[in-house]
């Protein structure tokens, strides 16, 4: 081998010229787009971009954060969660809740935050003093109303004192969930929740170690639920 060799980086194979050395890179290993490393397959460039520059594996779109990407790798997830009530078919349980929370199926928020404090394992994702609302179906009764104030001359919202100029807006405001309690918490990490789909879309995103997966409280929960609602 005459000269000076050229080394490839990643397997240290020597070349007699920089064209050699680039053909060889170009044709055995791959280069990210975004910060020019070389790797040495498809699939390490795809896990490169996933990990290092939020770019999903399924699509190639890249992502500003990696939590937009989690929440894009949504879409790419198989529909294979059958709703409690009916057939609709969803990506994820926290979807398929939503789905029933929204009054379009079986059942309502208020009925699952009822079954939600039946079951046995409530003491793990129910905040301790909030069972009895739940029970007595009274989360409206938490909501707060709406007051006029004589010096700024503004309608008030009794929970945060956001002025509204228009009264109907106020109320659409104040009588909203926006300040409703957070009876739930996660059973990994204690943050708390107001619905039982925020709860679980939180599960769902390992963000703590709690996990949707048997035997855990969050699974016996679901369980349940399933049993309840399927059950009318």
């Amino acid at each position: 081998m005459g000269g000076f060799p050229y080394g490839c980086h990643r397997c240290k194979e020597s070349f007699d010229s920089k064209e050699e050395q680039l053909n060889h890179m170009n044709y055995e290993h791959i280069r990210c787009g975004f910060c020019k490393e070389w790797l040495d397959s498809g699939l390490e460039i795809l896990q490169h971009e996933a990990e290092y520059h939020n770019c999903c594996e399924d699509c190639q779109e890249d992502f500003n954060s990696y939590n937009d990407l989690r929440q894009h790798m949504h879409v790419h997830l198989p529909r294979d969660k059958q709703c409690f009530g009916c057939t609709r078919m969803f990506e994820s349980y926290s979807a398929m809740l939503i789905h029933l929370e929204a009054g379009n199926c079986k059942t309502t928020m208020a009925n699952l935050d009822f079954d939600a404090q039946e079951c046995f394992q409530h003491k793990k994702y129910i905040v301790e003093g909030y069972k009895e609302m739940l029970r007595t179906q009274t989360r409206d009764s938490y909501r707060v109303g709406l007051g006029w104030n004589a010096y700024s001359r503004l309608w008030e919202c009794g929970g945060c004192n956001k002025d509204f100029s228009d009264k109907a807006a106020g109320l659409a405001h104040s009588s909203s969930p926006i300040h409703d309690p957070k009876p739930y918490k996660c059973p990994g990490c204690g943050t708390l929740f107001k619905t039982l789909s925020a709860l679980v879309q939180h599960v769902e995103s390992d963000h703590c170690g709690a996990t949707v997966s048997p035997p855990g409280p969050i699974w016996k929960l679901l369980n349940y639920l399933g049993n309840r609602v399927s059950q009318g």
